[in-house]
């Protein structure tokens, strides 16, 4: 009897689970961003459903019916049977156990919330906003981007227009060997590195601490070198002047310090980098779009312009700011759910502690 009646209470419990869980998906599938269904076409979903509820239900069942097997109704009817001090100490163990595990999600969930609020503070070093990347330059474009930038500035489809070895928002190379008066590496520090031409700064819109951006007035500036605050740190420099950079026998002066640019995960720590005029090919496409005008159509007319130049190529881009809250899904999404689960937690807890207190009542 209690088996039958064990199975029955899992079996209609399953049940619940299932309503719960398949009105409850849509919602998981778009905080995880994943296509999560529950395989009602699949015999195998039910085969282990059945087990599973038999499993469960013959370990719940059991306990009662050991219990009574082991009860001796004689000193029960003489009043010499007291279970209630064992019982009681699982029961408020139990409950405990549950609230412990409450607080640690608590505690959890604040610490990601805090987390996710730090980091989406921190400040980026440049504007974001209305920064297009253009993925599908190719050679063509790029023996031409002087004619297709003042072209792009000339209709007011940009307010500019940059060429540079990788995008703001991509830090993809670090290289070693790097050198300065006072480093203690023996075979050179490592930096990440960054090529960019004269109009970089003003395209992503830089912040500088000191000093000036690349200029095409300064001749000198071919071997010229911009530090970001972490590589000014990491060097020691204080004054522009007093520290040079160098690598493979070229000695690079330093002309300025922007403040640091989220290159890389927002969650990691700043690269030392180095940005130079003359270092690495220079084949990625940055845009600062006129905020004044369309979106929509300068996205048109920029095309027209690229095809212009190479009628064979297929304009792609992605928006930086954009690309920048993607790096937040996965805390999102961590942050839901363990929300999610606090709740639960504490649903159950408290379900437990009532169920407990009801219990010492009606034993009392």
């Amino acid at each position: 009897g209690f088996l039958v009646e064990s199975i029955l209470a899992v079996a209609c419990a399953f049940l619940i689970a299932v309503l719960f869980a398949t009105l409850l998906l849509p919602w998981v599938k778009t905080i995880t961003h994943t296509s999560l269904h529950i395989p009602f076409a699949d015999i195998r979903f039910y085969g282990y459903s059945l087990l599973g509820i038999g499993v469960i239900g013959l370990l719940a069942g059991m306990y009662p019916a050991l219990f009574l097997s082991a009860f001796n109704p004689i000193l029960a009817l003489k009043g010499k049977i007291n279970n209630r001090k064992g019982g009681s100490r699982s029961r408020k163990a139990m409950v405990i156990v549950q609230f412990a595990i409450s607080i640690f999600l608590m505690i959890s969930t604040y610490l990601v919330i805090q987390q996710l609020h730090y980091t989406k503070d921190r400040p980026i070093g440049y504007k974001g906003s209305n920064l297009i990347n253009i993925t599908s330059s190719n050679s063509t474009i790029v023996k031409n981007f002087d004619v297709l930038r003042k072209e792009l500035i000339g209709q007011r489809l940009v307010k500019d227009a940059s060429l540079s070895s990788n995008f703001v928002n991509h830090l993809s190379l670090t290289g070693g060997g790097f050198n300065w008066q006072g480093n203690d590496t023996r075979d050179g520090a490592i930096m990440g590195i960054f090529t960019v031409d004269e109009n970089f700064a003003n395209t992503v819109q830089w912040n500088f601490i000191k000093g000036r951006n690349f200029s095409k007035d300064f001749k000198t500036d071919s071997t010229a070198v911009i530090l970001n605050e972490a590589a000014a740190k990491f060097m020691g420099v204080t004054d522009l002047n007093s520290k040079q950079l160098s690598r493979a026998g070229i000695d690079y002066h330093i002309v300025g310090i922007i403040q640091n640019t989220l290159s890389e995960s927002p969650f990691k720590s700043i690269t030392p980098t180095a940005y130079f005029l003359k270092f690495l090919p220079k084949n990625k496409i940055t845009l600062q779009l006129d905020e004044n005008q369309d979106v929509k159509q300068n996205l048109k007319a920029i095309a027209t312009a690229f095809n212009r130049i190479d009628p064979d190529l297929i304009f792609d881009y992605t928006f930086t700011d954009q690309e920048y809250a993607k790096e937040f899904q996965q805390m999102e999404m961590i942050k839901s759910l363990t929300s999610l689960f606090t709740g639960l937690a504490i649903l159950i807890s408290c379900l437990g502690l009532y169920a407990l207190v009801s219990f010492l009542t009606e034993q009392r």
